[in-house]
Protein backbone atom coordinates (compact mmCIF):
# COMPACT_ATOMS: atom_id res chain seq x y z
CA UNK A 1 0.00 0.00 0.00
CA UNK A 2 1.29 3.44 -0.85
CA UNK A 3 0.43 6.08 1.72
CA UNK A 4 0.54 9.83 1.58
CA UNK A 5 0.91 12.16 4.50
CA UNK A 6 -2.18 14.28 5.05
CA UNK A 7 -2.09 17.50 7.02
CA UNK A 8 -4.41 17.54 10.01
CA UNK A 9 -4.80 16.67 13.64
CA UNK A 10 -3.61 13.37 15.09
CA UNK A 11 -6.64 11.33 16.20
CA UNK A 12 -4.74 10.21 19.28
CA UNK A 13 -4.25 13.84 20.27
CA UNK A 14 -7.94 14.60 19.74
CA UNK A 15 -9.11 11.71 21.94
CA UNK A 16 -6.42 12.15 24.61
CA UNK A 17 -7.34 13.57 27.99
CA UNK A 18 -5.26 16.68 28.70
CA UNK A 19 -2.54 16.09 31.30
CA UNK A 20 -0.15 18.36 33.14
CA UNK A 21 2.86 16.40 31.88
CA UNK A 22 3.04 15.28 28.24
CA UNK A 23 5.22 12.33 29.34
CA UNK A 24 2.21 10.80 31.14
CA UNK A 25 0.55 7.88 29.35
CA UNK A 26 -2.35 8.77 27.06
CA UNK A 27 -5.80 8.32 28.56
CA UNK A 28 -8.99 8.66 26.50
CA UNK A 29 -10.95 11.77 27.45
CA UNK A 30 -14.42 10.57 28.48
CA UNK A 31 -15.70 14.16 28.34
CA UNK A 32 -14.95 14.73 24.65
CA UNK A 33 -17.66 16.61 22.76
CA UNK A 34 -19.98 13.99 21.21
CA UNK A 35 -20.50 16.03 18.03
CA UNK A 36 -16.73 16.24 17.52
CA UNK A 37 -16.39 12.52 18.22
CA UNK A 38 -19.08 11.69 15.65
CA UNK A 39 -17.32 13.77 12.99
CA UNK A 40 -14.03 12.00 13.69
CA UNK A 41 -15.60 8.54 13.57
CA UNK A 42 -17.40 9.38 10.31
CA UNK A 43 -14.08 10.42 8.77
CA UNK A 44 -12.34 7.22 9.89
CA UNK A 45 -15.27 5.13 8.60
CA UNK A 46 -15.03 6.94 5.26
CA UNK A 47 -11.33 6.18 4.99
CA UNK A 48 -11.95 2.52 5.82
CA UNK A 49 -14.70 2.34 3.19
CA UNK A 50 -12.39 3.81 0.56
CA UNK A 51 -9.68 1.28 1.42
CA UNK A 52 -12.14 -1.61 1.27
CA UNK A 53 -13.14 -0.68 -2.30
CA UNK A 54 -9.62 -0.87 -3.72
CA UNK A 55 -9.05 -3.81 -6.05
CA UNK A 56 -5.69 -5.18 -7.06
CA UNK A 57 -5.03 -7.83 -9.74
CA UNK A 58 -2.37 -9.45 -7.53
CA UNK A 59 -0.41 -8.96 -4.36
CA UNK A 60 3.28 -8.14 -4.74
CA UNK A 61 6.02 -5.81 -3.63
CA UNK A 62 6.65 -2.54 -5.39
CA UNK A 63 9.76 -2.63 -7.53
CA UNK A 64 11.32 -0.39 -10.17
CA UNK A 65 9.51 -2.47 -12.81
CA UNK A 66 6.17 -1.89 -11.07
CA UNK A 67 6.73 1.87 -10.88
CA UNK A 68 7.85 2.21 -14.51
CA UNK A 69 4.83 0.20 -15.71
CA UNK A 70 6.73 -2.79 -17.10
Amino acid sequence: MIEESIEGENLGDILKKPTENEANPAIIDLNIDEAKLNIDYEQVAGFMLELSRLEFPRIRAISKDTVSGE
